[in-house]
């Protein structure tokens, strides 16, 4: 099964089909089906969470008929969760590029080997002429990364900047919630599901309360953003014109979901 169905997870007991998109509370939204599955609550809050037991719920798990069915005979109830474009893109900055992590890799997220953020960020200081593509240590700023995938583009790389409407591919949901919204819309997916588990936020990122000028964080380096305890918001790493470019790079995104910049 390609991507990015290979990657939705299903439970065809309950007749739930989920589309995780990343940095859209997927490891939430994994853990839940994987709780729906009959898997542990203690299991679920192990981090991190096991990717083998995630993979076992995957879609592609199911014989080939069985699977194609699930996704064209409307016999389960479909939903998925998107971000605001931009939010989640500074989320997945903060989350990937400054410690340095590596993500899971294959078809959970459809994400080759040689695109994983090391690979990436030897990609970025390479093209930008920034040193050596190894020298991956210094990292990349978040204008620097916003430079990149403006060249670059959001179809065929890491799944935690890929455009959000291609996860969904062309199936229709039943219910698209929102990550802004998350409780109130989690507690529609359970009341439509008819399953009362229970969702904890397993990752959230930890924002500062303290106000920082839009714009000023858009030039920090890594060793600056690993000394704070908490990162600036979203705003202070955009400028108008990164705030236009990542407009430009998730259109399809900002159309279909109806987002618009949080501070515009």
């Amino acid at each position: 099964m390609k991507w990015p169905q290979c990657s939705y997870l299903v439970d065809p007991q309950r007749k739930l089909l989920c589309c995780p998109v990343p940095r859209a509370a997927s490891t939430t939204l994994k853990a839940w089906m994987l709780r729906a599955s009959g898997v542990s609550a203690a299991e679920v809050q192990k981090k991190p969470l096991s990717l083998e037991l995630v993979r076992a719920i995957c879609l592609d798990r199911l014989p080939a008929r069985e699977a194609s069915a699930i996704l064209t005979d409307g016999s389960h109830f479909r939903f998925t969760f998107v971000r605001n474009p931009w939010t989640r893109l500074v989320s997945a900055y903060l989350g990937k590029f400054v410690p340095l992590m590596e993500p899971a890799l294959g078809a959970l997220h459809g994400i080759r080997r040689d695109e994983g953020v090391l690979g990436l960020l030897g990609s970025v200081r390479s093209r930008l002429g920034l040193g050596r593509p190894a020298d991956v240590e210094r990292g990349a700023t978040f204008r620097q990364f916003v430079r990149h995938l403006e060249r670059r583009g959001t179809t065929r790389v890491n799944g935690h900047w890929r455009a959000q409407h291609r996860f969904l591919a062309d199936h229709e949901f039943d219910f698209i919630g929102r990550f802004e919204s998350l409780q109130r819309d989690l507690a529609q997916v359970e009341e439509r599901a008819g399953v009362k588990i229970g969702w904890p936020n397993r990752h959230p990122t930890q924002y500062s309360d303290d106000e920082h000028e839009p714009g000023s964080a858009a030039d920090w380096e890594r060793s600056q953003l690993l000394k704070l305890k908490r990162y600036p918001r979203a705003q202070a790493f955009y400028t108008p014109e990164l705030t236009d470019i990542v407009g430009r790079l998730y259109a399809e995104d900002v159309r279909r979901f109806d987002y618009a910049p949080p501070w515009a």
